[in-house]
């Protein structure tokens, strides 16, 4: 008897068990199935609402010349519809960079100079914010605080052309970042930079050379004083590490940014670099005689030959 009710309660809970799991699965099959299509049908409608609006912004903006006066100069307010569409913001509407014009038009609102490079900064902050972040505690972000001139987010990723890192066409891809950097940082440092190894082989294309970036950083670029720094005197041996293994505590220690020609910088560099000089000269005196004797020598023997092959010929035909 008990054995039966015992096989009975088994059935019910198993069946059960199979109705709960089953309606599980039902529902959460259509739960999902609704979810997608509305993700999809929101992806799209937003798709075409960013679109509706980019086409209202380049009615003007889309025209070459477009151009407007501030402070007795003309600025450019075109903006490339095929560029825009290729970048990496090229699916964004205008107004997630520049929320509220399309209620302002014309912009009366619209703001230039370094007060843009400002606005600008806070609209990538919403979406990019952790590296807005690590930007405000650099040099740059420090200098963009106190209202300084400085780098912005647009003088090294673009503004309207930002493209992936890994495009050669890219500002700050790779062997275009010491270039990027040079638009500020010209003069002494970025001479010295291409002097160097280093900027030698990004010259000609190696990829795998250090660039600025290597060495100083991104977003985190801090004074060579600041402890934090990758360029900080006890920390340039790790950095250094990132390429060259086994970098030792005295890797770095020598002067960066100078050039052998820098007799008050680095005089060391000076002198080993003219006694290599005169080494060069002395070795050229040397044997650069052997090989001009030699090449006479060798055009001697080259004559002997022809008047030898001449006079041999002569006999043979008299």
């Amino acid at each position: 008897m008990w054995k039966n009710k015992l096989g009975n309660i088994c059935a019910y809970v198993l069946s059960g068990l199979f109705v709960t799991i089953f309606l599980v699965v039902i529902v959460s099959g259509m739960f999902f199935g609704f979810f997608l299509f509305a993700r999809t049908a929101f992806a799209v409608d937003s798709s075409q609402a960013a679109e509706l609006i980019n086409q209202q912004c380049l009615q003007c903006h889309g025209e070459k010349g477009f151009t407007v006066q501030r402070d007795g100069k003309n600025i450019s307010l075109f903006v490339s519809e095929a560029t825009y569409k290729e970048s990496v913001h090229g699916t964004n509407a205008c107004t997630t960079c520049h929320p509220g014009m399309e209620k302002d038009m014309p912009h009366k609102s619209a703001v230039y100079g370094q007060a843009l490079q400002q606005k600008v900064l806070q609209e990538c902050e919403a979406c990019h914010d952790k590296v807005t972040k690590d930007y405000r505690t650099s040099v740059h972000g420090k200098l963009a605080s106190a209202g300084k001139e400085t780098a912005y987010c647009g003088d090294c990723h673009g503004s309207h052309n930002v493209l992936k890192k890994e495009n050669p066409e890219a500002i700050y891809y790779r062997l275009n970042i010491s270039d990027t950097c040079a638009n500020c940082h010209d003069g002494k440092v970025m001479d010295t930079y291409k002097y160097s190894f280093h900027g030698t082989a990004v010259n000609f294309g190696y990829t795998k050379a250090a660039t600025c970036a290597d060495c100083h950083g991104n977003h985190t670029i801090l004074a060579a004083e600041d402890p934090q720094s990758m360029v900080s005197a006890q920390n340039r041996p790790e950095t250094c590490a990132q390429c060259h293994f086994f970098a030792r505590d005295g890797f770095a220690k020598g002067m960066e940014h100078v050039t052998p020609q820098d007799k008050k910088a680095a005089l060391p560099l000076y002198i080993v670099w003219k006694i290599f000089i005169v080494l060069i000269i002395f070795d050229f005196a040397k044997d650069g005689s052997i090989v001009i004797f030699e090449l006479i020598r060798q055009l001697r023997g080259v004559n002997e030959v022809k008047k030898h092959t001449k006079s041999k010929d002569t006999g043979l035909n008299a």
